[in-house]
C-alpha cells in the first residue's frame, strides 16, 4: 500500500492520510508502528536496497561471468514475479531523481551501493 503510494507519488506527495486509507488503519495506529510516513518511507528503501545487496554478492562470487549472469537472471525473476516488484524498481527510480530524501535512506544508498546520494 505505501509501497505503491510512494513509487508513484514519491515522497513529498505522499500523505500519512493516503497511508492510512490504503492500509485500511486509524492515523494513532499508522503512528503506533512509525514516528512519521518517513520513517515507513526508509524502511521501503531498505527492503528495496537489499535485493541490490544480492546482486553485488553474486558479483564476488568466483564463478565464471556466465555463471553470474545466469544466477543474476534468475534472482531477477524471482523479483519480477513479486507482484510488488515493479514498485520496488519504480520506488528506486524515483528516489534517485529526488533531491530531498531521509538522511537515513542516504546511508542505505551509500552503503549499498558505495555512491553517494545527493
Amino acid at each position: 500500500m505505501a509501497l505503491r503510494l510512494f513509487a508513484t507519488n514519491g515522497l513529498a506527495g505522499t500523505k500519512v492520510a493516503d497511508i492510512a486509507a490504503a492500509a485500511e488503519m486509524s492515523h494513532g495506529l499508522l503512528y503506533h508502528y512509525y514516528r512519521a510516513k518517513e520513517d515507513i518511507y526508509v524502511e521501503l528503501i531498505r527492503h528495496a536496497f537489499r535485493g541490490k545487496t544480492t546482486a553485488l554478492a553474486l558479483e564476488a562470487l568466483p564463478l565464471p561471468s556466465r555463471e553470474k549472469i545466469h544466477l543474476a537472471i534468475e534472482k531477477l525473476l524471482e523479483g519480477l514475479e513479486s507482484s510488488s516488484a515493479g514498485h520496488y524498481h519504480l520506488l528506486i527510480a524515483v528516489l534517485a531523481a529526488s533531491d530531498v530524501i531521509p538522511d537515513e535512506a542516504k546511508r542505505i544508498i551509500r552503503r549499498t551501493t558505495n555512491c553517494p546520494a545527493r
